[in-house]
């Protein structure tokens, strides 16, 4: 099949569909668009591969990232898209970083799989955990048993920007022993916490509540949690606090 080329697969009794993109040569996708394992409902992922993958004996890091609606191709609210694939093609052209397996996960329900707690009136909240029991219990088993990756915490990461931020930090601190890193962009932390309504400071908020326990264990594994926030929230009161909490 040449790269350009659409064909079907099946892998582990899922059936997909392995493309290309032209012009972008440094992978190519498997694509599940009704992703069906374990007691879960069906969801739609994106698997990208490098494009040595089927001819190399090489293990990989694998970084799985929310709203893998926007991953690749412009789609959600600002109609905007991460172009993960053009990114790594011109990195990976020039050795500038190395190879590693993207796994980008559609949400079912954005608004409450990527929260833990009410944040407006008359949307879904509050199924973070569940949607974090199936990336670790469910689909990165599947992942680990289907591809060729390094399955250690040290080597997968997760990624999310905004609610999807929000994701990532959980999935951080509830699953460090499958999850070492978090990339958390512009995550929203306020989530369930409005300290203009709430007097009650951020460092006790819900979100921060949740994980005393966890923190203070002693036989916590600690992982890698990269903030990042734009300059246009900067001097916001809770940005100020994740600041001090995380120096």
């Amino acid at each position: 099949v040449k790269m350009t080329e659409s064909a079907p697969i099946s892998v582990s009794g899922q059936q997909g569909w392995r493309h290309a993109e032209p012009g972008c040569d440094g992978g190519y996708f498997n694509t599940f668009d009704t992703l069906t394992i374990g007691d879960s409902p069906a969801r739609k992922v994106h698997i990208w591969l490098p494009k040595d993958y089927e001819t190399s004996l090489e293990r990989y890091p694998v970084i799985y990232m929310n709203d893998g609606q926007t991953a690749f191709w412009p789609n959600g609210l600002s109609n905007d898209s991460w172009r993960v694939q053009h990114t790594c093609s011109e990195l990976w052209a020039t050795n500038s970083i190395q190879k590693f397996i993207v796994v980008a996960v559609h949400p079912l329900d954005r608004d409450c799989e990527y929260t833990h707690a009410f944040w407006m009136p008359n949307r879904s909240w509050g199924g973070v955990l569940d949607y974090n029991r199936y990336l670790s219990a469910i689909l990165k088993p599947w992942i680990d048993s289907n591809y060729r990756t390094k399955p250690e915490p040290c080597h997968t990461s997760i990624v999310g920007a905004s609610f999807g931020g929000l994701a990532a930090f959980h999935l951080a601190l509830v699953s460090p022993a499958n999850f070492g890193t978090a990339f958390c962009l512009s995550p929203s932390l306020w989530c369930g916490h409005d300290m203009v309504i709430i007097d009650v400071p951020f460092e006790h908020s819900k979100l921060f509540r949740m994980y005393d326990g966890i923190l203070s264990s002693p036989d916590y594994m600690q992982p890698r949690i990269y903030l990042d926030w734009g300059l246009a929230q900067d001097g916001d009161a809770q940005v100020r606090t994740l600041e001090e909490l995380t120096a």
